[in-house]
């Protein structure tokens, strides 16, 4: 007769994951524990994590490789109290307020067997969060290559980066979304669109609250995200702190990533001044273009699908133009 496992047992047998809950901080902190997390973890020092993260003043974050002063309205951020930063990730502009619930993986690539990321891949890590969404009564579903979506409307974007053994895999949860200041804060010519054209904002995105009428409990959509990542990694969650080596190495990343105002983006052609928010090395970061790259100093050609690893040295970034045929990659100064 098979032997039936008592729940207590069985959950016993699964592989245990940290769960750690951060309390809102603000976007240099943040940033900076992004990159001691996945530091420690890349070094095989710390256990696979889930992350809860949150901000508080708001913040606009830009992509690793993008450039401060093309993406940020710096004079509106700054009368405003919202922070300037950028994120270890690749991907565009995006602004955070205090409303927002930010979700990370911190994992060993060999968990998932995955030496290089791919399509798989983050359709694993994100169908958690839309079995979470779920629990909330609302269909989601994942939309190649990277988002989560509701009835077309991302409700959740990703993005992800590596380093050494590990990697990390980030989303947003939209619990509200302030148009307004968004459009404001990032470098989008506000001037020019009329009331239909930000009304079109709400056509391609959207968030709990608009969807359910009001904003759930944070508590419960944490739950909620828990549960989604318990179920579907088949994993257990341990409520956690940081070790000594993740309190040491944030430590030491925190004057990097600050002070968060963007007055720390050096000039152009400046050596000395480092860039707001750079991390001190680089780091691929991916990016969902399944394109063929033109190189823009030997005009060789290479083919990515569907991730993007672009180790450029720190101080540059990349940017796309898009032409005729293949978007060529070309790299610039960072100023910021």
């Amino acid at each position: 007769m098979e032997k039936i496992i008592p729940p207590n047992d069985l959950n016993d047998t699964l592989p245990t994951w940290r769960l750690l809950d951060t309390p809102p901080m603000t976007a240099a902190e943040n940033m900076a524990l992004d990159e001691a997390l996945l530091e420690v973890k890349g070094e095989g020092k710390s256990p696979n994590t889930i992350r809860f993260l949150q901000f508080s003043p708001r913040a606009v974050l830009v992509g690793f490789h993008q450039a401060l002063h093309e993406e940020i309205r710096r004079d509106y951020c700054q009368a405003n109290r919202i922070d300037i930063n950028r994120r270890i990730t690749g991907g565009g502009a995006i602004f955070f307020d205090e409303n927002q619930l930010g979700w990370e993986v911190f994992c060993d690539k060999a968990f998932f067997n995955a030496a290089i990321p791919n399509a798989r891949l983050f359709k694993t890590l994100c169908e958690p969060v839309v079995a979470a969404l779920a629990r909330l009564n609302l269909e989601a579903e994942f939309r190649p290559r990277n988002d989560i979506e509701i009835d077309g409307r991302k409700i959740s974007g990703t993005g992800g980066t590596e380093s050494g053994r590990a990697f990390m895999f980030q989303g947003t949860m939209l619990v509200d979304f302030d148009v307004d200041t968004m459009l404001r804060a990032l470098k989008i010519p506000v001037e020019k669109l009329k009331a239909k054209e930000i009304d079109s904002v709400k056509d391609r995105v959207t968030c709990l609250k608009w969807e359910l009428g009001e904003a759930p409990a944070l508590a419960d959509i944490k739950q909620a995200i828990k549960r989604g990542f318990t179920k579907g990694l088949n994993i257990r969650l341990d409520s956690g702190g940081l070790n000594a080596e993740e309190q040491k190495r944030f430590a030491k990343n925190d004057p990097v990533f600050g002070p968060s105002d963007g007055s720390t983006a050096s000039s152009p052609g400046s050596r000395n001044a480092r860039p707001c928010g750079r991390p001190t090395k680089p780091r691929p970061a991916w990016c969902a273009l399944p394109w063929r790259l033109t190189c823009p100093r030997n005009g060789s050609r290479m083919c990515i699908s569907p991730v993007i690893f672009s180790p450029f040295p720190a101080g540059r970034f990349m940017s796309w133009k898009q032409g005729s045929g293949a978007p060529r990659l070309t790299a610039s100064t960072c100023m910021g």
